[in-house]
């Protein structure tokens, strides 16, 4: 495609993005992932940053997906001034009766720890996995241990 001259959209990657996790090569996202970066364009299409997060971690590479996943956060944090707005967002997709999946989750526990919400992270630990039926992989615990980390005695 790119070699033709046709430049592939931001919804065309993120369909693209899960094939490569699928295949257990990475070196076309890690392409994807440079070529994303480099057009500016890009910079505010959250379905697309989501799809490579969500690519690194199926792929086992959970280092490389939270710092994808930080660059967001701090990303939002910085543009909305409040964390509590994703917290918010969270609870009104519940209550609409929207079930979270893992990126949601991930993006929740992470608000909790920068908000330092240590019993609204515990609280919603527990939840994925009895309420949402979501198994706690490494990126929940990052999340948990991030959480307690920022706990000040």
């Amino acid at each position: 495609m790119l070699f033709s001259g046709v430049e592939p959209n931001y919804v065309t990657i993120a369909s693209i993005l899960p094939l490569c996790a699928g295949v257990a090569n990475l070196q076309h996202g890690k392409e994807f992932h440079c070529y994303i970066t480099k057009r500016e364009w890009f910079e505010d299409y959250l379905l697309l940053w989501n799809a490579l997060v969500d690519m690194y971690a199926r792929s086992g590479k959970f280092v490389a997906a939270k710092r994808v996943f930080d660059l967001l956060t701090m990303k939002g944090e910085c543009e909305s001034g409040n964390g509590h707005a994703g917290l918010t967002l969270f609870d009104l997709m519940i209550r609409s009766h929207i079930m979270p999946d893992h990126v949601a989750m991930v993006a929740d526990l992470s608000d909790c720890s920068h908000l330092g919400l240590v019993i609204e992270g515990e609280r919603l630990f527990e939840k994925m996995h009895i309420d949402f039926g979501i198994t706690p992989l490494l990126e929940r615990f990052d999340c948990m241990v991030d959480l307690y980390g920022r706990l000040v005695y």
